[in-house]
């Protein structure tokens, strides 16, 4: 069985696609394609018309309602001489909402959900610092930082399979979770995973997840040395690593694996590194011993 429909002049795109949407308009509100009518079959047309809806979709994704956002910017600077640090990284706290300053040490975030937000800027060489914003309906809010230069390195966290997270994550007292701790980051830190398995099963809670760091302040993760450590994925988790828009960022010494106590779809683990959603970039992944992976090693 077939159906006729008409093809308007616009039915091909400049990539030389077929115009989906078009497709589905019926044949009377339709102008003849260069002057001849096409037939398709109904079952190609069924399918052309659902591709539409994907595409539109695509195309015109919906814009988080705005009467429950506003914007957090504002400037940067050295408390010592009062001039803007460029590629200073101001985070919201506890979301994935963050910036990087510009040349003049100027920042904005958008998408903030209303509310009483921790936001904390960093630098490298400089002192963290966190300040307090009240974000309203559709309001912009200026919040400045101050930051001091700082000698001190960056610290030294830890995990442990019998650890907590309600701990300080020190070597006595680690956290629990590698995705926990990953989040706690700040440039020039490292977090050491101690021997041990660590079951990953939810997303996204227990995939790593670290900000950026700075030329002169990586991020560090690693395994203990000559305990290396498993990550045992399952539950179908889409990941055990996103860097996505992180940089500076060093992996090392760790192993990565589905858990094989899992059964039936539950053993399924998709990945072991991937960059999802942003570029990344001064990434080094060394010493990782990846295998039982059910679909790709990694997507950086």
């Amino acid at each position: 069985m077939t159906q006729r429909i008409i093809i308007p002049n616009d039915g091909v795109r400049q990539n030389g696609r077929l115009n989906a949407h078009s497709a589905c308009t019926p044949e009377n509100e339709m102008p003849i394609y260069q002057g001849k009518k096409v037939r398709l079959p109904y079952g190609l047309l069924a399918f052309l018309c659902f591709l539409s809806c994907c595409l539109d979709n695509r195309r015109s994704p919906s814009p988080p309602p705005s009467d429950e956002y506003g914007i957090i910017q504002g400037t940067v600077r050295d408390a010592s001489t009062s001039i803007g640090i460029q590629n200073a990284l101001v985070a919201v706290k506890n979301t994935s909402l963050q910036a990087n300053t510009d040349s003049s040490g100027k920042y904005q975030i958008r998408n903030v959900a209303v509310g009483t937000r921790n936001v904390e800027a960093s630098a490298g060489n400089y002192a963290l610092q966190s300040r307090t914003a009240s974000v309203a309906v559709n309001s912009t809010v200026n919040l400045d930082f101050s930051l001091t230069p700082s000698t001190t390195p960056g610290n030294t966290y830890y995990v442990s399979a019998g650890g907590n997270n309600s701990n300080p994550g020190s070597q006595e007292k680690p956290w629990a979770s590698p995705g926990y701790g990953s989040r706690r980051l700040k440039p020039g830190d490292t977090l050491v995973i101690l021997g041990g398995k660590y079951v990953l099963s939810q997303y996204d809670d227990d995939i790593i997840t670290p900000i950026s760091g700075f030329e002169d302040a990586w991020i560090t993760i690693k395994g203990e040395e000559g305990k290396r450590p498993t990550l045992a994925g399952r539950n179908n988790l889409l990941t055990a690593v996103n860097l996505a828009g992180a940089n500076y960022v060093r992996l090392e010494n760790l192993e990565i694996t589905h858990d094989p106590l899992a059964g039936g779809s539950n053993l399924y683990f998709r990945a072991a590194v991937q960059i999802i959603g942003a570029k990344a970039g001064n990434i080094i992944l060394k010493d990782l011993y990846i295998h039982h992976i059910d679909e790709i090693l990694h997507n950086t």
